[in-house]
C-alpha cells in the first residue's frame, strides 16, 4: 500500500545531530523546503510601486490670500447660530402666549377652572398646566381659590 501523501515524512533519531534538540514542527536544515507559487503573486514577482512613502505626513498646501473661496454671505457662523436660537426662542414664546390666551378665553366663559380642566384643554401634563396657571397668577390675571389638594381652583380677577 502506498504511503499517504498528507502525512509528513518521519525523521529518524539518527538524522538529528547529537546535542541538538529535535523540533517536530520544523523540518531539519538538510531538507530543502519547496517554494510554491500562489495565484495572486509569484515568488519572484515584485510588488506594485507605492505612490507615496509610508510614515511621512502628507503636507497640504496652505491657502494664500488669493486662493480663498468666496464666501456666500458676510454672516459669521456664530452670528448665524445666535440668530437661529433667537428665532427658535421667539417661536416658543409665541406658542406659549397663544396657550395663555386660550386659557384666558376659557376664564371668560367660566368663573373657575381646575388644573385638570387646563390639562385637557391644552393636552398637556399636570406640571405644564400648573406652570401656565402660575404664570397667569404672577401676572395678576387670575387668583388661586384654595391652597392645595383636589379642591384647588382658579378664578379670573
Amino acid at each position: 500500500m502506498p504511503p499517504d501523501q498528507s502525512q509528513a515524512p518521519q525523521t529518524s533519531p539518527s538524522t538529528v545531530p547529537s546535542g541538538a534538540v529535535s523540533d517536530p514542527i520544523s523540518p531539519p536544515e538538510s531538507i530543502p523546503t519547496p517554494t510554491t507559487e500562489t495565484a495572486q503573486v509569484g515568488v519572484n514577482e515584485p510588488f506594485a510601486p507605492v505612490s507615496e512613502p509610508l510614515g511621512e505626513p502628507v503636507s497640504q498646501p496652505q491657502p494664500t490670500a488669493e486662493a480663498k473661496p468666496p464666501q456666500s454671505s458676510s454672516i459669521s457662523p456664530r452670528d448665524l447660530a445666535r440668530s437661529l436660537l433667537a428665532k427658535a426662542r421667539s417661536a416658543i414664546q409665541s406658542r406659549k402666549q397663544k396657550k395663555l390666551d386660550l386659557l384666558m378665553t376659557l376664564f371668560a366663559k367660566r368663573t373657575s377652572i381646575t388644573n385638570d380642566e387646563v390639562e385637557k384643554l391644552l393636552h398637556a401634563s399636570d406640571a405644564t398646566a400648573t406652570r401656565y396657571l402660575e404664570i397667569l397668577k404672577k401676572e395678576n390675571k387670575i387668583k388661586q381659590n384654595s391652597k392645595t389638594g383636589e379642591g384647588v381652583s382658579y378664578s379670573k380677577i
